[in-house]
């Protein structure tokens, strides 16, 4: 039995949040998507997740690096996606993070999911 995908979305405005996780359940139907707050992020919340395909968040390298949020991506092999927009610049790239500029659309989060190599699914799979 295949694991299921998981994915996480760190963002304070739940407008936002809400668009990044249709946008992934569009392309991957049958993906898990918790989304948390930034300042409801804990460590605890982190450690019951068994896997993690990918977490987006709309913090700057600092912030993400600064909380060890990268160390707990990593542990559970799941890839970083930057949101990042007016609040703050386009950062420098740590090696294998992937960035979205802000305002974004469905295609863009598509794509970011498509380089980080996740197949395209429907819910008749």
């Amino acid at each position: 039995m295949d694991l299921p995908l998981i994915f996480v979305v760190i963002e304070d405005n739940e407008i936002i949040a809400e668009d990044v996780a249709e946008s992934i359940k569009e392309y991957v139907a049958s993906a898990v998507v918790h989304s948390w707050r930034s300042t409801e992020v804990s460590m605890e919340a982190f450690r019951s997740l068994p896997n993690l395909s990918a977490a987006f968040l709309s913090m700057t390298d600092n912030e993400v690096m600064a909380s060890g949020l990268d160390k707990a991506v990593e542990l559970r092999g799941g890839a970083m996606v930057l949101l990042y927009g007016r609040d703050f610049a386009a950062p420098g790239e740590p090696t294998g993070w992937h960035y979205v500029e802000r305002p974004f659309t469905t295609g863009q989060i598509h794509s970011v999911l498509r380089r980080l190599g996740i197949a395209k699914t429907d819910r008749a799979q």
